[in-house]
C-alpha cells in the first residue's frame, strides 16, 4: 500500500477508534454555535423552533486492498454506500419516526449522505439532544453560512481590448505553448474534470459543448447559468477554447462536470456544499460511471478549524481520494495576514493545495500562506507546510458570462491552472494514483523562494513539460 493510501485509512481508522470510547456527555458533542442559535429568539421564530444542523456520524471504514490490487473507484463507492446504510440504520429509523409523529421532537428538510456519514436536518432542540446522545454520533454542527473566496481584482476586458498574445501569460509560465509543440494530442481529450463554483455560461464561445452534467444546488434550475462569474472565469481557465484569439485553457478537450454551490452574491452554506461535494463524485449514480471527475477544482474555502476531526467537509476529501479523485483547492486570498493563514479544505493534509505566483514568479502578497497548526484526525497536533505548489493566480485572463472576458486575481484563478494541468497527466498516464499524481506535481515544480517546500511556494510554481516528463517515467 502506499504511504498516501495508508494515510488515509490510518485518519479513518483513527476518527473510529475516538469515537467508539465511552459515551460523551450530549452537550460535549454539540457545537457552540447550535447552542448559539438555540437561544437566538429571532433566528428560532424565522425558523420556527429548528435549528439547521449537520449531523456527524462516526466515518466508514476503508475498503482493504487484496493484495497488489487497489480497489477501484466502483468498488469504494458501493462499500461506502452499502456500510454507511448500516451505521445509519438506527438514526434513519429514529428520523422517520419524527416525521410520522406529529408530537415531540420534529425535523423537516432532512437528507442523509453516504460520502461523508452525515445528516443534513432542520431540527427541534429536542431532536437534536437526542441524535447527540446517540453513540453513533461523533459531532453536530450548526449549518453556517460560507461566504466564498471572492477575487481581489478585477478588471473587465471589453472586446477591442483583448491583447494578442497568443497564451496567456498564464499558461506560457506553466509551458502550455510547448506542450501543444511537443504533444499536439495532449489536450485533456477524454478527461472529466468537476468544478463547484458559481455555475457556468454553457453557452460561452470558450466553453460551448463542453458540460456533460450540471447541478445547481442554491436554486435548482434545471439550465446552466453563472449569475456572479467566478465560476465561468475558472471553467474558462481550465478548459477554453481559446475561441477569442488568446489560448486561455490548459485543457481545452477536457470535459466539465459542474455543481454550482454558490450563489450569484457568493454565499453558500456548508450543508449545500457537502450535497455537491457528493454529488459531483459520482454525477451519473452509476458504480461504472463515464461522468466520476478525475480532479475536481475548488477555487473556495474557509477559516481552519483548530481540529480537523470537527472540519464537515474533512471525511468527503478523504473520500474523494480514496475513489481517485484528485482535491484541488485554492489556498485563499488571507496572505496580507501572514503567516498561518490558509484555510479549509485546502489546509487539511489530504487535500492539495494552490498558492498564487505573479508574471515575475513572485508569490502574490494575498496569496495565503502557511504552516498549518491543528489536531489532525489522530488527535495529535502536528505542523504542515502549505500550500503545495502555486501557480499562476495574479490579473489572470479568461471567459466571462454573456461572451465576456475579464482579468480576475486569487488563488482562486490559480487552482483552474493546476486542475487543467492534471487533466493532462490523467489523459497520458489515467492509471496514476492521487498519492502518485501529487509527487509528480511537486518534484516537477519550479522550485522558487526558500529550497525545497515552503510555506510561500510550496514545492513551487506548476510546470506541466516536467510533470508530463516525470509521469511518463513512473
Amino acid at each position: 500500500m502506499n504511504n498516501f493510501g495508508l494515510l488515509i485509512k490510518l485518519s479513518i481508522v483513527v476518527l473510529l477508534v475516538s469515537s467508539g470510547s465511552a459515551l460523551h456527555a450530549r452537550a460535549d458533542k454539540i457545537d457552540d454555535a447550535v447552542f448559539q442559535a438555540v437561544n437566538d429568539a429571532s433566528y428560532m421564530n424565522k425558523n420556527d423552533g429548528r435549528v439547521s444542523v449537520i449531523v456527524v456520524m462516526e466515518p466508514v471504514e476503508p475498503l482493504p486492498s487484496s493484495g497488489w490490487v487497489e480497489p477501484t473507484p466502483a468498488e469504494v463507492q458501493y462499500h461506502l454506500i452499502k456500510k454507511t446504510a448500516e451505521k445509519q440504520w438506527e438514526m434513519r429509523s429514529l428520523v422517520n419516526d419524527w416525521v410520522t409523529n406529529q408530537y415531540g421532537p420534529s425535523v423537516r428538510n432532512y437528507m442523509f449522505l453516504w460520502s461523508t456519514n452525515t445528516l443534513i436536518v432542520d431540527a427541534s432542540p429536542e431532536a437534536i439532544w437526542e441524535m447527540a446522545e446517540m453513540p453513533i454520533v461523533n459531532r453536530v454542527l450548526f449549518d453556517e453560512r460560507i461566504a466564498m473566496t471572492q477575487p481581489v481584482e478585477k478588471i473587465q476586458v471589453e472586446a477591442a481590448d483583448k491583447r494578442d498574445e497568443v497564451y496567456t501569460y498564464g499558461l506560457q509560465k506553466i509551458r502550455i505553448p510547448e506542450v501543444r509543440q511537443q504533444h499536439p494530442d495532449m489536450t485533456g481529450e477524454g478527461v472529466v474534470v468537476g468544478i463547484l463554483d458559481t455555475g457556468l455560461d454553457a453557452s460561452h464561445p470558450e466553453l460551448a459543448g463542453k458540460m456533460i452534467a450540471w447541478k445547481d444546488f442554491i436554486s435548482e434550475k434545471e439550465e446552466a447559468y453563472d449569475d456572479n462569474g467566478h465560476g465561468t472565469h475558472v471553467a474558462g481557465t481550465i478548459a477554453g477554447e481559446g475561441a477569442g484569439g488568446t489560448q486561455i485553457g490548459v485543457a481545452p478537450r477536457a470535459q466539465l462536470v459542474i455543481g454550482k454551490i454558490f450563489s450569484g452574491s457568493g454565499y453558500s452554506s456548508a450543508g449545500a456544499i457537502l450535497r455537491g461535494m457528493e454529488w459531483i463524485a459520482n454525477p451519473e449514480r452509476k458504480f461504472n460511471s463515464s461522468m466520476r471527475p478525475r480532479v475536481i477544482n475548488n477555487s473556495w474555502g474557509g477559516g481552519m478549524r483548530s481540529d480537523v476531526r470537527q472540519d464537515p467537509f474533512a471525511q468527503q476529501v478523504i473520500n474523494w481520494v480514496q475513489l481517485q479523485i484528485f482535491p484541488a483547492f485554492a489556498a485563499g486570498n488571507s496572505g496580507r495576514s501572514g503567516a498561518g493563514s490558509i484555510g479549509s479544505p485546502g489546509g487539511l493534509s489530504v487535500a492539495f493545495a494552490v498558492g498564487a505566483t505573479d508574471s515575475d514568479d513572485e508569490v502574490t502578497d494575498f496569496s495565503s500562506r502557511g504552516p498549518v497548526e491543528v489536531v489532525d484526525f489522530d488527535g495529535e497536533r502536528k505542523t504542515y507546510i502549505k500550500p503545495d505548489i502555486s501557480a499562476p493566480g495574479h490579473q489572470v485572463y479568461s471567459s466571462m458570462p454573456k461572451g465576456k472576458y475579464a482579468k480576475l486575481s486569487g488563488t482562486s484563478m490559480a487552482t483552474p491552472h493546476l486542475a487543467g494541468a492534471v487533466a493532462l497527466i490523467y489523459q497520458l498516464r489515467p492509471d496514476l494514483t492521487v498519492e502518485q499524481m501529487s509527487k509528480v506535481l511537486m518534484e516537477s515544480s519550479e522550485d522558487l523562494g526558500e529550497s525545497g517546500k515552503d510555506n510561500h511556494f510550496g514545492a513551487g510554481r506548476l510546470d506541466v513539460v516536467r510533470a508530463l516528463e516525470a509521469a511518463s517515467q513512473i
